[in-house]
């Protein structure tokens, strides 16, 4: 809860996390730690938060040890699974008739 709490507090801090009509942010004091509360303004209705971390928390420092995530487009899945599978039932068939596991029809 201390890294939330941590993020909680650098949005805060660049004023990217405030009270709107979807949700209610408290600053309390629980067992002597400030602690930032985030809640929905209305209980009979639930928002589901979404948002750009870069704009939130800020970008990443200039030397960052990690390459950002980058998820392919969904037709690449669908091709690299079909040449894969491919690959597989082609080396299957050689190396079963090479080592003499090939299926006898008599």
């Amino acid at each position: 809860m201390d890294a939330v709490q941590r993020m909680r507090k650098k949005a805060q801090d660049t004023g990217n996390l405030k009270s709107t009509e979807q949700q209610k942010v408290e600053t309390k004091v629980i067992e002597n730690k400030s602690v930032i509360v985030v809640e929905q303004a209305s209980p009979q209705v639930v928002y589901v938060p979404s948002y750009d971390s870069v704009v939130v928390y800020r970008p990443a420092p200039a030397v960052y040890p990690y390459p950002p995530i980058y998820y392919p487009p969904a037709g690449y899945y669908a091709a690299g699974l079909a040449i894969s599978f491919g690959v597989g039932v082609t080396m299957g068939g050689i190396l079963g008739r090479r080592l003499g596991l090939g299926l006898r029809l008599e």
